[in-house]
């Protein structure tokens, strides 16, 4: 996966780590099978079974407390895969799919000033919408300063991708953080590196053998490089958690952290629809160059 750009806003702090690409497989049975007993329903084909010595009211509790248990565990298996990590894609009040008013008004209330930003011209039937902002707020009494970037979708004009800084007054302890980042997302599903906490959500049998595969960027919600060359392939949603440590003890201190998180499959799904508008734009301009008569040779 591409290196994130340097990060400015005190982004030189954070050092990058080694990553890990984990794989997510979740299989399920269509179909259980009681044995031992027969059940009331003709759909149901029993397969009994002898057990010597075994009184009939024993074989029949059998019967019972095996079907609680093969349904308990089908029914925790498909809420576990219906539960998939991330459960929520929110941070700060800052949601994937928000409008760009929306995260203004988000921003504005939290005290950051909009430093820059590009946007999508108004073409193809699509009004003037934005592509990527950066907001940043001056913490006088830290000596710091945070920021918050933030990527729209390029047809929709929704928010796609964020990544925002955020400097403590007062030290934090990475074990009771995480405890309630895993209350808030579900429990997390990688480690990029040291102090820093994934959430990956992968479609079925996606393949990843790059370092954090499927991870979400710290620092930037630039993917163009990775979506265009099918790095990315497999991924759906992703959110990442940095905390400035240099220490995998739970009982650490610290007092800034970084999280991003972006929606792979819409970004790339909107990116694909404005190339193909793009590349049938250049092949209309191409064929009205063709029929544009030679100069005397």
């Amino acid at each position: 996966m591409s290196k994130a750009p340097p990060c400015k806003c005190r982004r030189g702090r954070w050092r990058q780590g080694s990553r890990r690409a984990e794989r997510l497989e979740a299989s399920d049975s269509g179909r259980l099978q009681v044995r031992g007993g027969r059940l009331h329903r003709q759909s149901w084909r029993a397969q009994p079974i002898r057990i010597p010595a075994t009184p009939t009211s024993l074989r029949s509790n059998m019967s019972i407390r095996g079907l609680a248990l093969a349904f308990s565990l089908f029914a925790a298996a498909c809420s576990a895969h219906a539960q998939s990590v991330p459960l929520v894609m929110e941070t700060m009040g800052l949601k994937i799919g928000q409008t760009a008013a929306e995260v203004e008004q988000v921003v504005r209330a939290l005290g950051y000033k909009q430093a820059r930003a590009t946007a999508y011209p108004a073409k193809f039937g699509l009004p003037q919408r934005m592509a990527e902002v950066t907001f940043e707020r001056q913490r006088q009494e830290l000596r710091s300063e945070d920021f918050i970037i933030v990527a729209y979708g390029a047809m929709t004009g929704k928010l796609t991708a964020i990544s925002r800084s955020e400097t403590y007054a007062e030290p934090l302890i990475v074990g009771e953080v995480v405890k309630a980042l895993d209350q808030k997302y579900g429990p997390h599903n990688g480690r990029p590196g040291t102090g820093q906490f994934g959430w990956v959500d992968r479609a079925a049998g996606a393949q990843g053998s790059l370092p954090g595969y499927c991870h979400a960027m710290r620092g930037t919600v630039n993917y163009m490089a990775i979506l265009d060359n099918a790095t990315a392939a497999g991924c759906k949603r992703a959110i990442r958690v940095d905390m400035n440590t240099q220490s995998d003890n739970p009982n650490v201190p610290f007092k800034q952290i970084l999280v991003s998180m972006v929606d792979f499959e819409t970004m790339a799904a909107e990116g694909r629809q404005l190339g193909k508008l793009l590349a049938q734009e250049r092949e209309a301009e191409l064929n009205k160059q063709k029929q544009q008569p030679l100069p005397k040779l």
